[in-house]
């Protein structure tokens, strides 16, 4: 990345300034894959990162989700169900069947 696309990222944006390297993110994905095979699925813990939720549900198998606000991210994010694993203590009965429906 040049100093052009940095600054105009921080004109543009502002700071704190986050930039991720999805090529390099993707090939460290394939790597996993090309030595696990079949044989181990792949999940994403989004807890540090929710902002790559996106782009890591095209390339694992589940997003882990540990509380209701992650929960409802990958809902505005329109992560498939399917690929949602739900993990964590302290989960409320309704938040369960929130989660559920």
């Amino acid at each position: 990345m040049d100093m052009e696309c940095l600054e105009y990222g921080i004109v543009r944006y502002g700071t704190p300034l986050y930039i991720f390297n999805i090529d390099e993110m993707r090939k460290c994905v394939q790597e996993f894959r090309s030595i696990l095979k079949d044989r181990i699925g792949l999940c994403f813990a989004m807890k540090a990162n929710p902002f790559l939720v996106s782009q890591m549900c095209a390339m694992v198998d589940r997003i882990e989700v540990c509380s209701m606000g992650e929960f409802e991210i990958c809902k505005a994010r329109r992560i498939p169900p399917e690929k949602v694993l739900v993990s964590g203590v302290l989960k409320k009965k309704e938040d369960i069947y929130h989660i559920l429906d």
